[in-house]
C-alpha cells in the first residue's frame, strides 16, 4: 500500500515545471532504510508542510466562509448533506492553521 501511495504521487506531477520539479524533489528524497522505495506519509507531510496554506490571511478568510455559509446561495438551496460537509471541510482546514479555533 505504501509503494502504491508513493508511486501516485510521483506519477502525479508534472516534472516539466519548476514547480514541478521542486515537489518531485521533496518526494524522492523520502526514502529510508526501513522504506527503500519511499516512504508515502513522509512524502505527503513534506508536500503538506510545503504547500498548505497557514498564514493569517488564509485563517481569515476561511473563518469568513465559515461564517457567511447559508444553505441558499443565490436564491438557490442547497443540498443540507453537501452543506455540511463544506462546513466540516473548511472547519478541519482552519483547525489545520489553528488549534484553538473553537470551530468543529
Amino acid at each position: 500500500l505504501n509503494n502504491k501511495g508513493f508511486m501516485d504521487l510521483i506519477l502525479s506531477m508534472n516534472t516539466t515545471t519548476i514547480k514541478g520539479k521542486i515537489a518531485f524533489r521533496l518526494v524522492k528524497n523520502c526514502k529510508t532504510e526501513e522504506y527503500p522505495e519511499g516512504n508515502v506519509k513522509t512524502a505527503w507531510d513534506r508536500l503538506n508542510a510545503k504547500y498548505s496554506a497557514k498564514s493569517t490571511t488564509r485563517l481569515m478568510m476561511l473563518k469568513r466562509a465559515f461564517e457567511n455559509s447559508s444553505l441558499t446561495k443565490l436564491g438557490l438551496e442547497v443540498d443540507p448533506d453537501d452543506w455540511i460537509s463544506q462546513l466540516e471541510d473548511i472547519a478541519s482546514q482552519i483547525e489545520a492553521i489553528d488549534e484553538n479555533s473553537g470551530i468543529s
